[in-house]
């Protein structure tokens, strides 16, 4: 698991990414349905940020 408080070291503009939906809890799994009109074969990979901290809980490679 990745774990950080820096921004990424290129700036990340609204077309770069897609907020799904806010976190359910802060421990054990958890599921989130993707909408329909997001296409993940755009997006490389999924992301747990919080916005308040700035910080990255965690992180998934997206593959087909």
């Amino acid at each position: 698991m990745l774990v950080s408080s820096q921004p990424p070291a290129y700036p990340l503009k609204e077309a770069d990414y897609v907020t799904v939906d806010r976190l359910q809890k802060y421990r054990d799994s958890q599921r989130y349905a993707i909408p329909q009109n997001i296409k993940l074969e755009n997006y490389q990979s999924a992301v747990i940020w919080c916005r308040s901290f700035n910080a990255t809980f965690g992180t998934a490679k997206l593959s087909s």
